[in-house]
């Protein structure tokens, strides 16, 4: 199978010199070598993997970009695996790296080694002289298999100084004379530019009103977009605009949510709302659970049953109190990857379904509180999230509560995905595949206890004080997650984080009073 060969290979670390290795593509593209530089992010899509191997040897110019970062955690550590990866046929590149039992590869060092050692023209691009950072001293401190870079002459950049990075690169690296890369510039057409040549000449021929068309329809989401585009008269593509509205129409449909919501819900909305957003609305909705209000004891006692001390319990869960709540409806999933995207108008590629039924995390609570913003924009169903009086209310069972250690059962393995259950895989699980054989609560609410924690409404306080915050930015978090011991997964523990932090292991879940 034809590969093809690119004559210049970037090799970067992603943690502190992605933006100019990207300027740098781009002025090696505009510069006479269009099509001709490897840079994984622009075409491996960000992967890393044998076809790396495969470039590198086939290159002329092995360009380095480093700054004064991107060897702070190089060591002398797996030497050995490193000079074999170095100097290894490609094809047994994944056998040497699992025989090695190394879980953490450094990948610009395996392109840097195999360059030094494949003998390719390497120029490293390096920032100048510094108290963290001197480019002469790495043969000092590198391991044997990359130390050999010093040899080479570098081309030193300075955001301060009165160059800018791409007049060093057009200077130092690619001048007419005394050019660091052996790779000879080329000037023609680019195949981007026949191939918009050919859609320009394709596109007149099939008519420019068909073209016209085309795009005003692709730009059309709501059902007013695409009324607006039935009036004005198209002449092409109107059957595709009236089955996108139909679609739309038939979405919008709520048969299996509780009539106590769509009474509230204003059909005028329809026009104004996109195949996603309603999609979303209608999973949200569908899967809301109504709690009954009432009175139950909140917290914990520092004794258990049999008058012996609860190491369980701390200082954060006590003293026991009575509460009373009032009926609301609380969603029986944590909000998920899909719906997160479709409310929030981002457009991701993803589509393998345990992802976009996950937990959305990695989000802080206050980004929580714009998408509540744009969720109510969109429906205006006053939806929030639960204060932790309701959530712990909700854990428990409302006024079905068998009075459980965990949300749904005293045995947490039931109904909860722990620290003890992700050992070998630490990760959540989606909300609902194959019911990912834990059970509900009482009121048939999944994933309470464990899984990921979930974000309240309220600030923390201790109980003996409810009407002062420990912390203004503290933020109660509930029900422990799949990083959590069994302990720390019980209806009534408690913990806290700023309202800024973001975590793997931090969804939420919507409530509407």
């Amino acid at each position: 199978m034809f590969k093809r060969k690119y004559d210049i290979f970037i090799s970067y670390r992603r943690k502190d010199t992605s933006d100019k290795s990207q300027h740098l593509l781009t002025i090696l593209e505009y510069n006479g070598y269009f099509g001709r530089v490897s840079f994984d992010k622009e075409n491996l899509h960000g992967r890393f993997d044998v076809e790396l191997l495969n470039r590198i040897d086939n290159c002329t110019d092995f360009i380095a970009m480093i700054s004064d970062e991107t060897f702070s955690d190089v060591t002398d550590e797996h030497t050995e695996l490193y000079v074999k990866l170095a100097t290894c046929d490609p094809k047994d590149f994944y056998s040497i790296i699992e025989a090695s039992g190394v879980k953490e590869i450094n990948f610009m060092r395996i392109e840097l080694a195999r360059a030094i050692a494949k003998e390719k023209n390497i120029v490293p691009i390096a920032p100048q002289k510094s108290d963290k950072f001197n480019f002469d001293d790495l043969a000092t401190i590198l391991p044997v298999d990359i130390k050999q870079i010093s040899r080479y002459h570098a081309a030193f950049y300075n955001d301060k100084d009165t160059m800018t990075f791409r007049d060093v690169i057009k200077t130092k690296v690619i001048p007419k004379e005394h050019s660091l890369l052996k790779s000879e510039p080329r000037y023609y057409l680019s195949y981007k530019n026949i191939l918009i040549t050919v859609c320009i000449l394709l596109s007149m021929l099939v008519g420019y009103s068909a073209l016209e068309d085309y795009i005003k329809l692709s730009r059309c989401s709501t059902i007013n977009d695409y009324n607006t585009f039935l009036e004005s008269n198209h002449i092409f593509f109107s059957k595709s605009a009236n089955k996108k509205i139909i679609k739309i129409r038939d979405n919008f449909n709520f048969d299996n949510v509780n009539n106590d919501i769509t009474e509230r819900i204003d059909p005028s909305i329809l026009p104004t709302l996109n195949l996603n957003q309603i999609c979303a609305i209608r999973s949200i909705l569908e899967n809301m659970v109504y709690v009954d209000g009432g009175e139950y004891m909140m917290g914990s006692d520092t004794l258990d049953s049999d008058g012996n001390r609860n190491y369980d319990i701390s200082k954060k869960e006590i003293p026991k109190h009575k509460v009373t709540v009032s009926g609301f409806f609380i969603n029986k999933y944590e909000l998920s990857v899909e719906e997160w995207n479709s409310i929030m108008g981002i457009h991701d590629k993803e589509t393998d379904p345990d992802i976009l039924t996950s937990p959305k995390t990695h989000i802080s609570w206050n980004d929580v509180q714009d998408f509540l913003i744009e969720l109510n924009s969109i429906l205006p169903l006053n939806f929030r999230l639960p204060h932790e009086t309701e959530w712990e209310y909700a854990a428990k069972g409302g006024l079905k509560s068998l009075d459980f250690t965990y949300a749904g059962s005293n045995d947490i393995y039931n109904v909860a995905w722990t620290l003890s259950d992700s050992l070998s895989a630490p990760c959540y699980r989606p909300r609902d595949g194959i019911s990912w054989w834990k059970e509900s609560n009482e009121l048939g609410i999944f994933n309470m206890s464990g899984n990921v924690a979930e974000y309240c409404s309220n600030k923390f306080y201790y109980y003996d004080n409810p009407e002062r915050p420990f912390n203004m930015d503290l933020i109660i978090v509930r029900g422990g997650s799949f990083k959590s011991l069994d302990k720390d997964c019980r209806v009534t523990s408690r913990d806290m984080v700023s309202s800024s932090t973001k975590s793997e292991s931090i969804g939420f879940r919507l409530v509407i009073d």
